[in-house]
């Protein structure tokens, strides 16, 4: 489990670099720097309640784990021999090998996952 702390203590101007970026369709927002990435999803919670009329705290606080690293789950598709996600200009996977967005534990694991030969 990430240890979360304020939004405050991050670099906001930090980027994740990705080798497969623009094409890979797997990340909205790599390239962006993590303040804007924090402030536009602040801003489409804020738009969301607001138009639910929903009350709710303002400003909105942000918790965070990090800009990078962090997910422990991942939507791969296998497609002609390549494994990863979908590009952004076709209906075809994009093969990626190591993901700026995948924890260490799951990237060791794609790593692992990669090795195996297929078809079985």
């Amino acid at each position: 489990m990430p240890n979360f702390q304020k939004f405050e203590t991050f670099d906001k101007l930090t980027t994740v670099p990705c080798p497969y970026a623009p094409d890979c369709g797997g990340c909205q927002h790599i390239g962006v720097p993590y303040g804007d990435q924090a402030q536009n999803k602040i801003n489409d919670l804020s738009g969301l309640f607001a138009a639910a009329s929903v009350a709710f705290p303002q400003p909105l606080k942000v918790l965070s784990a990090g800009p990078a690293h962090l997910r422990d789950r991942l939507d791969f598709s296998l497609q002609d021999g390549r494994l990863g996600l979908y590009r952004t200009d076709r209906h075809e996977i994009l093969d990626i090998e190591v993901c700026a967005q995948l924890s260490p534990a799951l990237q060791e694991w794609l790593s692992d996952f990669r090795k195996i030969q297929w078809p079985f």
